[in-house]
């Protein structure tokens, strides 16, 4: 914590499901790390300011997309193909 605020490595849940673990800056989501949403899909890669940045992988329930180039949560670039089924 600095200044009451997340810094450095760390973890933060919601009762929901969200998720997230990874870097923090000044209270903000910056640097690599994983989320994890309620619907089960999860990401991991950089963020920037709070949002996902640059190259990741968003892994949905029955799409995996890699890379993704994001810019302040817009999908500029993603290449798709069917996720394995788990059993």
């Amino acid at each position: 914590m600095q200044g009451g605020k997340p810094h450095g490595l760390g973890q933060y849940s919601q009762p929901n499901g969200y998720s997230y673990e990874g870097e923090w800056v000044q209270g903000l989501k910056t640097g690599q790390g994983t989320e994890r949403y309620p619907n089960g899909d999860t990401y991991v890669g950089n963020f920037l300011d709070g949002f996902r940045q640059g190259l990741g992988c968003y892994i949905a329930a029955n799409v995996h997309v890699n890379p993704d180039a994001l810019c302040h949560d817009l999908l500029i670039l993603q290449c798709m193909h069917a996720a394995p089924e788990t059993a």
